[in-house]
């Protein structure tokens, strides 16, 4: 075991490796854990404040810098002597799920997986040592990243390289990765030297340079500006008086010492228009396109201290150190209070267009060590009374100014706490919630001819392997591979085993994957190299029952083992936390902490000795499934079905049908409402802020295929019991104090009978928190739940998820929390029952959504069977056996109410009750002529529990029934559509379903 350290000065967890492993730095933060490896191994690092040095990392003379900065993690290549050739440093790149990078217009861009650009890779800067001692000084060259394949590549320029006037030891300052954290750093500056002029090339920099110059008159003058831009959003002073605020940059190099009456004039103004650190950006930052500042609340100031730079190089150093210089900006942060825009702040020499030379260079929040710190904030503000705030919510035309506090009353909703879960609801429960066929506007109405013609066959074809990993015969594998095999259907009961040369097992770990169709060995070691490996799979059944024929067996040769040479590193990471923020109630700094970092909870000095790391090689993580032996059906090959679409709903589908309330069908749920929350004075009842949005959350489910948990004619990627969320927030409008607000989008569950009938995880897990800049620029929160249908559930294999999205609106006076539903939350039901044999299970939102088999009177596979059910639901007591006041239940165009709107249900076509109703039908049936090529037609069906007359739950025997000859083909065209509408739409025993009979296509009007 190797010992890891910690880092100081950051309120994440960043673990670096000892040396004598590849990995080389680990950081755990709200977000996760991400890591950064080496390809082979790394010597012992030195540690120094908050820098660690592998030392000849990338060759002789050639060390890896990583610091740890108050914006970041920086990894930095210092060349400590002069190359003879020119050097080329690889970058290896592992951007993480949903990211991929393309080369565009010569540049290299990361995007994610709709296309949307995250972010650009600028270029890497060189700078030589008298750079690194003053920015302005020194050498600055820099270096293209261009994109090959899967790695960045450095080159530096061999011009600057070479230079005898280059002063070693070079630092090539790397291309981080912001799309990691909330974007880029908040301080910058441009300049007329042409080496400046780009507002991105500078971001990374440890320097602040601000003024007029001509060094001591080495060149001619140069104008510098600094921009800062602080992480206001949290601020809880907005709507406040500001007592006092200064901004404190640490100055160390200046043109002249001494206080502010002996030095000219330096001017810090607030930034009245938007600026952005992308190349790519409309407001891109450069010399040439500025944004705007207002003299308004300037603070102009003298004073300089630290050291002065001679023309020769040399440095005369003032009688005060360096050290912060105060900027008193009162108006500045007042303004922002007030609710004006935060674009940053301006740093500049007053009148910089002309005159002599008059500079600061200052610290960034770049900087990484321990005799000074970045730019601070610091604020004083006065607390008045907390507002009213009230949380309202309402569907109609959209309000364009905050409400009357009357009008918020008569709107306001229920808050909750934010933590609240929702109760779980039993299968039992939610058939009983079934019952209800009230929501007919949201049935789910299916049509005969919209379902397959023809019975399934049965299935006597069993699974093969149809794709290995590694690759058959393969001669490059990876000494630390998964061997995998994918097979042509779901399995259970698969194993594979691993054997090298000699036949002896390799130890390891087998797993299947959720869908069936994939297992699984995990190496417990990394493989040989240059070795040859045999893998066998066997025991595979499909969900028929079928069994592999015989055991698939392939081999393959792992990498002959790399030189230790030959180095690539994964690609440096920054991750952006933000500012460290502090404050007591009416004191507020935003900076970093520099004095005793130590002091702070969650902030440590240097690094710290952790003692042995569990030395772990991050792998991919496959969500596994135990494989059980499953009951075969009696059929699970069907003909080719006929079109098939979960209907869809959107964002856009539920908002145009806002009146429906809860917009639902078998697959789909979806809800959507104007929410509002508006902040009153508590004596005026004056609105002081108002903040509204639409927020929608839709659910889709899916059914599985024919052999496979895969979903069938959805995304290849989903399975059968994952149950989609999306949540928009869309429409939002703000006024007055807004800032700082948070909203949260969360989904809270309960599964039945187990919690893990409701498990979630997907891109936002189980939350999503933004500003409401954030929204506007993002408007989206997915969630992906799934239902585990295992040995939990014993032989019933049904579970139920109760979905309970919330919001939750977070601001300095607090937060409120409420439902994204009317009265109760959604609940899906999941199931892979074996007897529902043509699809491999599936999950619905059954309620408030009747499923209803729909048969049309003018069809010609089933014209006879819907004349029948037509008149048995007009004309009950004209049919056969007749009876005076006769009813047939069943119809959902029947008056709600009434006997005739009560749902027919499922029942087990080979059940006692089935077959006592096929003996009373066939009795009622004898007596009537006989017609060639028809047959014997019941309605309520063979197939429910309401056959023959009987009484649901009771029992009772009644002539609530008709019998009918019909033609046979249409009779039995008619049951194969039944039994794909029961297979298709989860129609489980017992369940409640509707039928209506429509005329060319034409719904009946609903009584």
């Amino acid at each position: 075991m190797k010992p890891c350290f910690r880092a100081g000065q950051v309120k994440d967890a960043v673990r670096l490796s000892a040396g004598g492993d590849t990995r080389l730095l680990r950081v755990k933060s709200a977000r996760g854990i991400t890591q950064i490896a080496a390809a082979a191994k790394l010597p012992a690092p030195t540690l120094s404040g908050n820098s660690a040095t592998y030392t000849d990392a990338y060759g002789k003379g050639i060390d890896l810098v990583l610091e740890v900065t108050p914006a970041g993690i920086r990894q930095k290549t210092v060349i400590r002597q002069r190359p003879i050739r020119q050097p080329t440093f690889r970058v290896a790149l592992d951007p993480g799920d949903g990211l991929k990078y393309r080369n565009r217009s010569g540049r290299a861009e990361v995007f994610d997986g709709g296309d949307k650009k995250v972010a650009e890779l600028t270029p890497a800067l060189i700078l030589d040592a008298a750079a690194t001692a003053s920015l302005a000084a020194g050498k600055i060259s820099a270096v293209e990243t261009e994109l090959d394949g899967t790695e960045l590549i450095h080159k530096p320029d061999m011009t600057l390289l070479a230079d005898p006037a280059t002063t070693y030891p070079v630092t090539l300052v790397s291309n981080p990765t912001p799309w990691y954290g909330a974007g880029f750093p908040t301080d910058t500056f441009v300049s007329n030297d042409s080496r400046f002029t780009m507002g991105s090339g500078q971001q990374y920099m440890d320097s602040l340079l601000a003024g007029r110059n001509n060094f001591d008159g080495a060149s001619s003058y140069y104008i510098y500006r600094s921009y800062l831009k602080y992480d206001l959003s949290n601020a809880p002073w907005y709507g406040r008086p500001i007592i006092n605020a200064d901004v404190r940059p640490w100055n160390y190099i200046t043109t002249h010492c001494g206080g502010d009456e002996n030095t000219p004039k330096m001017v810090v103004r607030r930034v009245t228009s938007d600026w952005s650190l992308s190349s790519s950006s409309s407001v891109s930052l450069r010399w040439d396109r500025q944004p705007s500042v207002t003299t308004t609340g300037e603070e102009v100031k003298g004073g300089g201290v630290g050291r002065i730079r001679k023309a020769n190089g040399s440095y005369v150093y003032c009688s005060q150190l360096s050290q912060e210089l105060y900027y008193s900006i009162e108006d500045i942060v007042q303004a922002w209070a007030d609710g004006e825009p935060n674009y940053g702040l301006q740093i500049a020499s007053y009148g910089d267009t002309g005159g002599t030379s008059n500079f600061r260079e200052f610290l960034s929040t770049e900087w990484a060590g321990v005799d000074g710190r970045g730019p601070v904030l610091f604020v004083e503000y006065d607390t008045p009374q907390e507002p009213e705030a009230i949380v309202y919510s309402y569907e109609g035309p959209e309000l364009t100014e905050p409400p009357s506090y009357t009008e918020a009353l008569a709107m306001q909703i229920e808050t909750v706490p934010e933590d609240l879960d929702p109760s779980p609801v039993t299968v039992e429960d939610l058939r009983a919630r079934m019952e209800s066929a009230a929501n007919r506007d949201a049935a789910t109405i299916v049509g005969a001819d919209e379902l397959p013609p023809a019975e399934p066959q049965p299935d006597t074809t069993p699974p093969s392997v149809i794709e290995t990993v590694p690759a058959a015969n393969s001669a490059d594998a990876p000494t630390a591979t998964i061997v995998q095999a994918t097979f042509s259907e779901t399995v259970s009961g698969a194993q594979l085993t691993l054997k090298d040369a000699a036949g002896n097992p390799v130890p390891g770990t087998a797993s299947t994957e959720q869908s069936g169709q994939l297992i699984s060995f995990t190496p417990a070691q990394a493989l040989a190299a240059n070795t040859a490996y045999s893998a066998e799979v066997s025991g595979a059944t499909d969900s028929s029952g079928n069994s592999m024929s015989a055991p698939y067996t392939w081999t393959f040769t792992t990498v002959s083992a790399a030189p230790c040479t030959a180095l690539a590193w994964d690609a440096q990471t920054d991750y952006w936390w933000g500012d460290q923020v502090s404050h007591n109630g009416h004191l507020w700094v935003v900076g970093q902490e520099w004095a005793d970092p130590g002091d702070e909870p969650g902030v440590h000095p240097a690094w710290q000795d952790l003692g042995p790391c569990d030395g772990s090689t991050p792998v991919r993580a496959i969500r596994t499934r135990p494989a059980e032996p499953r009951q075969a059906p009696s059929a699970a090959a069907a003909t080719e079905p006929e079109e098939f679409s979960y209907k869809r709903v959107w964002f856009n589908d539920c908002i145009a049908e806002s009146h429906i309330w809860h917009h639902v069908n078998t697959f789909n749920w979806c809800y959507t409402h104007y929410y509002g929350i508006t902040l009153y004075d508590k004596t005026s009842k004056v609105p002081l802020g108002w903040l509204q949005f639409r927020a929608t959350t839709l659910i889709h489910t899916r059914i599985g295929s024919q052999n496979s948990f895969r979903a069938f004619r959805d995304d290849e990627a989903s399975l059968n019991t994952e149950i989609d969320v999306r949540m928009q927030i869309s429409s939002l409008k703000r006024a007055g104090l807004t800032s700082g607000v948070e909203l949260v989008v969360s989904l809270h569950r309960a599964g039945s009978p187990t919690p893990r009938q409701c498990d979630l995880y997907g891109p936002n897990e189980h939350h999503r928190s933004g500003s409401i800049e954030d929204w506007i620029a993002y408007d989206r929160a997915d969630f992906t739940a799934v239902s585990a249908m295992d040995s939990s559930l014993g032989s019933v294999q049904v579970g139920t998820c109760t979905l309970s999205p919330k919001l939750t609106v977070r601001s300095r006076y607090g937060s409120e929390s409420f439902w994204l539903y009317r009265d109760d939350p959604p609940v899906v039901r999941c199931d892979e029952v074996p007897y529902m044999s043509q699809h491999l299970g599936g999950c619905i939102v059954p309620s408030p959504s009747p499923r209803t088999m729909a048969y049309d009177t003018t069809s010609a596979s089933h014209a006879g069977v819907a004349l029948h059910i037509q008149k048995a639901f007009n004309d009950a007591g004209n049919t056969t056996p007749q009876q005076s006041g006769k009813e047939v239940p069943g119809n959902l165009a029947a008056n709600i109410y009434s006997f005739r709107h009560k749902p027919l249900h499922r029942v087990d076509t080979e059940s006692a009750i089935a077959e006592q109703t096929e003996d009373i039908v066939e009795a009622t049936c004898a007596p009537l002529p006989p017609v060639a090529g028809a047959d014997c037609d019941e309605y309520p069906f063979h197939s429910s529990y309401e056959g023959a007359g009987r009484v649901y739950k009771t029992g009772a025997l009644t002539n609530n029934f008709s019998v009918q000859r019909v033609n046979l083909n249409q009779n039995r065209s008619a049951g194969t559509s039944l039994n794909w509408f029961y297979w298709r739409y989860r129609v489980l025993y017992d369940d409640p379903f509707w039928n209506i009979i429509m005329t060319n296509g034409v719904m009946p009007k609903f009584e």
